[in-house]
Parts: structure tokens; sequence; C-alpha cells
């Protein structure tokens, strides 16, 4: 029997760790689930958890980056880059991972959308920042702007039960910004 690389062991671990959460998450709310919770449901020991994640909240937060790198990458696949290709790309993506959306909103999990992803918006929107604003405005102002704007905007979707296109939000955002498409 050949011993596994510890590389390969704690990504699998956080991966159990990610997974046992969400399982969890699906049948009561965040603020009742306890780190004893997700470590009998990943079956590893307290440890292990610790060694990977400070609280349950920062388990959550993992799993929310794994899926911003994703939708990066996938605005990043866009040939042309346009505001309105982004934000279509942006929608789609949640559209994609609306049972996730769903997820955090029957948990009462609430968080501030610009720490959680402040970062991957700066990545998503530097392509694109200089067709937000004709003027010259710092960038950490735009940024800061569309997150919290975006962040809203996906909540009353999620909340309206995604009623909305992906390309129909986009249009409307570009319109509210004064923007053509």
């Amino acid at each position: 029997m050949t011993k596994e690389p510890s590389n390969i062991i704690a990504i699998r671990s956080r991966k159990w760790i990610i997974s046992a959460l969400l399982e969890l998450m699906a049948e009561k709310k965040y603020d009742k689930i306890t780190t004893q919770n997700i470590i009998e449901r990943a079956a590893l020991t307290r440890q292990t958890f610790y060694r990977h994640f400070k609280s349950k909240d920062f388990v959550l937060f993992a799993y929310i980056a794994q899926l911003y790198e994703a939708l990066v990458e996938e605005v990043n696949k866009l040939e042309v880059k346009t505001f309105y290709a982004v934000l279509v790309v942006y929608f789609e993506f949640w559209k994609n991972h609306r049972d996730f959306l769903n997820l955090l909103n029957k948990t009462e999990f609430r968080y501030d959308p610009i720490e959680c992803y402040h970062t991957y918006m700066e990545k998503i929107l530097s392509t694109v920042e200089n067709q937000i604003c004709s003027e010259k405005v710092d960038t950490k102002y735009i940024q800061s702007f569309m997150a919290g704007g975006l962040g809203n905007i996906k909540n009353t979707w999620i909340n309206d039960n995604y009623q909305e296109s992906p390309e129909k939000l986009s249009e409307i955002i570009v319109t509210l910004l004064g923007e053509k498409h």
C-alpha cells in the first residue's frame, strides 16, 4: 500500500469539510450548525478541521472563493470583453449555481458581499472598468460601487426567483449606468 502525498490528503480533507458543511446547510439554519456537526459529517478529527479552517465561516468563504475563481475563469474565456458580455457571464454563472444561492438564502446566512468577493470583482472588472466610467475615477471606487451593486441586484434576483434572464439583467445594469452594449 502506497501512502498518498500529504497535499492530496489535505485537498481531500478540505473538500470533505466543505461538502459536509453544504450538506448540513441543506438540513438546518447556518447559525445552528456547529463545528462538531461538520467534523462528524466529514468523518474527520477536530485537529484536521482546524488545520485547514479557523471556523465554519472560513469553510463557507473557501467554497465561495472557489466559485468566484471559476467565475473569473469564465470571464477570462470571453474573446471580446465588453461590460455587457461580462455581466451576462456573471449572471449566467450564478444562474448555474442557483442551488447554492438558494441554500444561502434558506439557511439565512448573511455575509458582506464586498468582503467576500472584492478581490474577485477586481479581477473581473479590471478588464472593463474604462467602459463603466468614462471619467478618470479611482479604480477602488468603481470596483466598490460595482461589487455592492451587483451583489444587491443578485440578491433581488434570487428573491424574485430568477425571473429575469441574465441578458435582461445585464441590459438593465448597462441602461442604469447610461452605457450601450
